[in-house]
């Protein structure tokens, strides 16, 4: 009796767990379904009640966005500035990560969580009225420079811990050895540090591409990212879902591909990031 309760308690642990996972993948994979189905379903089904689950698929609403905007403009734009904000901002985080580690320069490490912790919303009239006196207003420069106020944060605390971990041993070897401190901090430190790069990169590249607020102000007609585009979608009198959840899967598209190819790194390197 006492040996049927235990299984039974077994069994009722392994079913609640289950089901536990599933609501939280559920909770996060809901929203993609109804964008993706909402995409792929003829109009007059969209806001249909009670909902249609079943219907014939259809790109009509991926044609209309190709065929009414510059969709192809808009991703290249978002993509120029989303990958160089995170080139540059790895070029000068990464480095400073490593400073910081080496030289415990906790104050500097501060500093990058101050400005991390700035609302952004609070530096777009400045930032907004230096690009308009140097004429760059609708030009990637300027958009690129404030997408930096979060990928080098992003760069510098995420990999602080990783380079902490490296035996100093290992870099004084490589010095022994007729190595120079650049090159100890290239062959030794940085491919060590990779999952974390990786990592680091993922989260700053996602979130320049998503930025909606530094856009809004300093893109025009030549330098609209997909996120501006989205908005064109909605209005206060028509509320286009097919064109909307079409655009809207276009744009998580490029991110999801991006993640897959490194996930292993990434996986690794939020795992490393997580027992530091």
């Amino acid at each position: 009796m006492e040996l049927l309760t235990r299984r039974i308690g077994r069994r009722a642990g392994t079913l609640a767990h289950r089901g536990a996972v599933l609501l939280v993948v559920g909770f996060f994979v809901l929203p993609f379904y109804i964008m993706l189905t909402n995409a792929l379903k003829p109009e007059v089904h969209i806001n249909a009640s009670p909902p249609v689950f079943v219907f014939r698929p259809t790109l009509d609403h991926f044609v209309e966005v190709f065929r009414r905007y510059p969709f192809v403009s808009y991703m290249v734009n978002s993509a120029v500035i989303s990958v160089s904000a995170t080139l540059f901002g790895f070029l000068i985080g990464v480095p400073a990560a490593y400073a910081i580690a080496r030289y415990d320069l906790r104050r500097v490490l501060t500093t990058f969580l101050a400005v991390r912790m700035i609302p952004y919303v609070s530096l777009l009239i400045p930032w907004y009225l230096m690009a308009q006196r140097t004429e760059t207003v609708d030009t990637y420069p300027p958009m690129i420079l404030t997408h930096l106020v979060f990928t080098v944060p992003y760069a510098a605390m995420i990999l602080v811990g990783f380079f902490e971990d490296i035996p100093r041993a290992l870099e004084e070897a490589a010095w022994i050895d007729g190595c120079s401190r650049m090159g100890a901090f290239v062959r030794i430190a940085l491919p060590l540090t990779l999952p974390g790069i990786v990592a680091a990169a993922v989260i700053a590249f996602t979130y320049s591409w998503n930025n909606f607020l530094f856009a809004l102000v300093l893109t025009g007609a030549r330098t609209k990212t997909l996120p501006i585009a989205v908005y064109g979608f909605m209005s206060s009198d028509h509320m286009d879902w097919g064109g909307l959840s079409a655009a809207a899967t276009l744009i998580t598209a490029p991110v999801l591909v991006f993640v897959f190819f490194v996930q292993r790194h990434l996986v690794r390197g939020l795992v490393a990031g997580a027992v530091k």
